[in-house]
């Protein structure tokens, strides 16, 4: 059937396989190679699963250091540290990068992150080196987590919507060749001799696409045959997309900052991390 799972693989030490973190093993690949050519082992044994616990550990904190990043571009340190700390401590992240290390999920976050710091920096200043390191970025985050797809939906609109904006660019520079039989007509000229272009644009209106945005997000998520909604959607792999709720939460921040709320902001920040460790002790 379409929504069944595959039959689960067993390799040769008896344990069962987990097809679904591949990519993640690629990323844990180096320290493990490097803990076997000093110590030895197999990789089954405690110090192999110490090994990736601390890089689960360094990627959680990781995480929280770019969410920073992403939210200081909007709001201010004390919001942005609010919204970073919040949605890495006060979600599940913290439990994965700091109690349970031997799963994927903060090694997965922390793989978005950048992804989502690429996209607004290319967003603010669109050149061919922040489009490649968008590109490296949103790779990588692909190639972690079928989850973490939701979060090429905002780069791919945000590329969607410069080509749109290219093309209707375009449409109109051929339009206004067509209409004065020139694409450089000299226009007023200053006082130091010089000239400007004067470019009158003709009636040629830009249609919306905003409305359009609704079918690219549902071809893109048919397109995909195995969503089966399993843990492939749970809340553990959703917390892959911690820096961006960081965003939404540096927001509510700034708003109460500003509103003078700055102890009811702390006050629920500091209950919201209480609260997810309390219910991760369980």
């Amino acid at each position: 059937m379409l929504l069944s799972h595959p039959p689960p693989l067993t390799p040769e030490k008896g344990l069962l396989a987990n097809p679904w973190s591949v990519g993640l093993v690629m990323l844990w690949m180096g320290p493990l190679a490097l803990y076997r050519l000093v110590v030895g082992g197999d990789g089954y044994d405690e110090g192999a699963y110490a090994t990736v616990c601390l890089i689960s550990a360094w990627a959680g904190v990781s995480t929280m250091i770019i969410a920073y990043r992403c939210a200081r571009r909007w709001y201010s340190p004390a919001a942005s540290a609010a919204g970073a700390f919040a949605a890495s401590c006060g979600s599940i992240l913290w439990y994965y990068s700091m109690r349970e290390g031997g799963f994927a999920n903060a090694i997965s976050a922390f793989a978005c992150a950048p992804t989502v710091l690429a996209w607004l920096r290319a967003v603010e200043r669109p050149d061919f080196a922040r489009w490649m390191a968008l590109g490296a970025a949103a790779g990588l985050a692909a190639m972690t987590d079928w989850a973490t797809a939701l979060l090429l939906i905002a780069p791919i609109l945000g590329v969607v919507h410069l080509l749109f904006k290219a093309h209707y660019d375009m449409t109109q520079l051929v339009c206004y060749a067509v209409w004065t039989g020139s694409l450089d007509t000299p226009g007023d000229a200053r006082a130091d001799g010089s000239t400007t272009l004067d470019a009158p644009q003709p009636d040629a209106r830009q249609r919306s696409r905003r409305g359009g945005y609704l079918v690219y997000i549902s071809v893109y998520n048919g397109s995909w045959n195995d969503w089966h909604g399993s843990s492939t959607f749970s809340m553990r792999c959703l917390t892959s997309l911690a820096a961006k709720y960081a965003l939404g939460l540096a927001a509510l921040a700034e708003a109460l900052i500003r509103r003078r709320h700055t102890l009811a902001m702390l006050f629920s920040v500091v209950a919201g991390v209480c609260v997810n460790a309390a219910c991760s002790q369980r």
